[in-house]
């Protein structure tokens, strides 16, 4: 037993497993392979027969038919075939269609197939002999009307155990759709005709009336024309216009020339012109006063010569002549204001003659505005008169334009837009058919059978796999041991399967486990290791022994100690025999060289259990165990005690105070998920570390990783061999040495 310390942990509480196993369905797909091949093979067998009874008693036969529809014809003298304008109709036709398909649907249609002779003649309509209602439902169920995807047929199909009878009833349908359809037709045209006619007639006693009132009000407000012009309001009106506009504009042109003047007369050289003073010097009270001075300066000038410029005289008279120019200077002032007030009174004048002749011209005009205004709202009401005569006119000639068309729409064939394009065809089996029945009862059977076991799957709580081992949690997944079956040579059982077969499936497993134990147990410095399995049957005296011959191949000493007083095994599986044993050497009856089994290779022995009949459990926490468990430690290098299962005695958990480490050996497909984690649970926090747990006889699915990994293998030895010389020496299993106990 190793001195090394090793912590204990007290158990944590671990989360409770699920109760539901995730699944891989590729894995169970292959897992179950064959079980699908036999369901698919019972599921075809079970179409097959199904096919055959409905035939027998529930079969099914449909007749099609097929109708024509053509799109409207929108001009009655269009040709027939007009490529123009289909794209823009086809939604029209669309819409026609769908309403055909309810129409032949119709309870109207149906009631009237069912009146035909024929189709009570049928053994079809003989099933319903006490109601027609039944006959109805019947009818309206099992027939099928469908528009035919991307054309303008309108299939009608009906279906019935009956063969003889189901063409018989698609062409009555049809027929009694087309009948009624012609019918509807019918009606809808005599009654537009009846109203386009009725229209007409109310038309022409419109117009006749508004002729009427037409004549009556041009006698009546004398209205000879439809418009004013040319008439005498008319054209005294546009004299009185003209004539304001010619005084308006004589008005604006005084107007311009009496402030031109006003300019001219205020500024002192327009008074000054030639012109105008010579026409100023014309007035006789001005030419006397012109003439006096005349006569004054010959005079002075005379004088002058006489008396000379200075003398007094010549001065006095200088001053009587300064006086005389004044006034005339003075007297042309007064002219010249005087001219000019005369000249701009008269343009003043004339400027308001001009105006009062505009003022006098306003109530005429108004007058013959008025009278062209009241002239304007008699054309008015009569034009409103003659546009409701072209209205009315024209809706008599629309309706007549309506009949006409209706007439010729009547006589063309396109006017019936639904005709048989084929006939009913002779009723075909329907159902049940073989390539829709076997499929589909083949994959019912399927959909069963993986439902189930996918249930089964789910809620099977044994550990079966790695992938299993992996939801428990806590588990540390130490090797796999596969089962037997696996192994192409057939071995008949594990039990000293190293030995056998040491270059086998199996003993690498082995090599496997105790590579994965050696690295933990060296890591850790322990020496002594129990292995427990879960519950009876676990095969853990075979790990035990297996695991130790491979121990020896890796060049250590081992020595195998079986604990398991309730049922020992090692004895048996190295050939030894039971006494004495660990109960004698505990008891002190013997020493441990006479109990201890010594083989061939000197790297392995064997402590067997001994008269463990008497023994009682509590001898394992004894310090003649503790004491033997050192004495060992110092001789071997590995320990491998089997101990009983952990739920079947109590000796597990008391060697679990003893040993260094221990290994959980659970058999596949055996234990639970929630048993093996209870078990960890219980094994944990003690002195011995746990190692992990071994999964025995593990069986690979089809196709699995597993399998493929065991094929890779067996190709791999397969080669091996034939490369291998005939005389090359192999392993085989170790034989107990002749001892004096012997």
């Amino acid at each position: 037993m190793s001195q090394s310390p090793t912590p204990i942990t007290p158990p944590s509480a671990t989360p409770r497993p699920s109760r539901f196993t995730p699944l891989d369905p590729l894995r169970i797909t292959r897992q179950y392979t064959w079980l699908w091949v036999i369901m698919g093979t019972i599921g075809i067998g079970l179409g097959i027969l199904a096919t055959v009874l409905f035939q027998i008693f529930m079969p099914e036969y449909t007749s099609k038919s097929t109708l024509l529809v053509s799109a409207e014809l929108q001009d009655v003298f269009a040709p027939t075939i007009d490529p123009s304008g289909i794209q823009e109709r086809q939604d029209a036709l669309s819409t026609f269609m769908l309403n055909q398909v309810l129409r032949i649907q119709s309870q109207q249609v149906l009631d009237r197939a069912l009146e035909s002779q024929k189709v009570k003649n049928t053994e079809w309509f003989k099933k319903f002999p006490r109601s027609s209602r039944d006959a109805f439902e019947s009818l309206a169920e099992d027939l099928t009307v469908k528009v035919l995807r991307g054309s303008s047929l309108i299939e009608v199909a009906f279906s019935g155990p009956e063969e003889e009878d189901m063409a018989t009833i698609v062409d009555v349908v049809n027929k009694s759709f087309l009948e009624q359809y012609r019918i509807d037709l019918r009606n809808r045209q005599t009654n537009v005709r009846v109203m386009m006619s009725q229209e007409l007639h109310r038309a022409r006693e419109e117009l006749d009336e508004i002729e009427k009132e037409l004549e009556a009000y041009l006698q009546e407000h004398d209205v000879p024309r439809l418009d004013t012009k040319g008439t005498e309001a008319h054209i005294a009106y546009e004299k009185l216009a003209e004539r304001r506009i010619l005084l308006e504009l004589t008005f604006e042109q005084m107007q311009q020339q009496y402030a031109e003047l006003q300019r001219d007369l205020q500024d002192p050289l327009f008074n000054e012109r030639p012109e105008i003073s010579a026409s100023r010097d014309l007035d006789p009270k001005l030419q006397a006063r012109i003439a006096q001075l005349e006569q004054m300066e010959q005079g002075r000038a005379l004088l002058a010569l006489r008396l000379g410029p200075n003398h007094r005289m010549m001065k006095q008279l200088d001053e009587d002549m300064s006086v005389v120019r004044a006034g005339i200077n003075k007297m042309r002032d007064e002219m010249i204001r005087s001219s000019n007030q005369s000249i701009l009174t008269g343009a003043q004048r004339n400027i308001e003659r001009i105006f009062l002749q505009i003022e006098s011209l306003k109530p005429k005009l108004d007058e013959a505005r008025e009278n062209i205004r009241e002239l304007d709202s008699k054309l008015s009401e009569y034009a409103r008169m003659g546009e409701r005569r072209e209205a009315v006119q024209s809706r008599y000639e629309r309706a007549e334009e309506l009949l006409e068309d209706i007439r010729v729409r009547e006589l063309r064939p396109e006017n019936i837009r639904i005709q048989v394009q084929q006939q009913p065809t002779i009723a075909e089996l329907t159902f049940p058919r073989y390539f829709t029945m076997v499929p589909g009862v083949t994959l019912l059977v399927l959909v069963l059978t993986a439902s189930l076991v996918f249930v089964k799957e789910t809620l099977d709580q044994r550990i079966k796999s790695p992938s299993d081992l992996a939801l428990v949690p806590d588990a540390t997944l130490l090797g796999v041991i596969p089962s037997t079956t696996e192994d192409p040579t057939g071995p008949e059982s594990v039990e000293g399967i190293v030995h056998k077969d040491p270059t086998g499936l199996i003993a690498e497993a082995f090599r496997q486990v105790r590579t994965e134990i050696l690295s933990s147990m060296d890591r850790r410095g322990y020496k002594s290791l129990m292995v427990v399995g879960a519950q009876a049957e676990c095969g853990t005296s075979a790990m035990v022994a297996n695991l130790a011959a491979s121990i020896t191949f890796n060049g250590r000493k081992v020595v195998v100690i079986d604990a398991n007083f309730r049922r020992p095994a090692q004895c048996r599986l190295f050939g030894a025999q039971t006494t004495p044993g660990l109960v004698e050497i505990l008891k002190g009856e013997v020493t441990l060289e006479e109990a201890m089994v010594h083989y061939d290779d000197p790297k392995l022995d064997v402590i067997p259990a001994g008269d463990s009949l008497t023994a009682p459990p509590e001898i394992l926490e004894s310090d003649a165990f503790r004491n033997l468990l050192a004495r060992i430690e110092n001789e071997a290098d590995v320990i491998l005690i089997d101990a009983p299962p952990a739920l079947v005695a109590s000796d597990s958990k008391l060697l679990t105070k003893q040993v260094d480490a221990l290994v959980l050996v659970i058999r596949a497909k055996s234990e639970k998920r929630g048993m093996v984690s209870r078990i960890l649970r219980e094994l944990d926090g003690q002195r011995a570390d746990l190692l992990g747990v071994l999964l025995n006889g593990v069986k690979s699915s089809t196709g699995g990783y597993f399998r493929k990994n065991y094929q890779a293998f067996y190709r791999y030895r397969q080669h091996g061999k034939r490369d291998k010389p005939e005389d090359e020496p192999t392993e085989s299993a170790p034989e107990p040495a002749e001892t004096e106990e012997k």
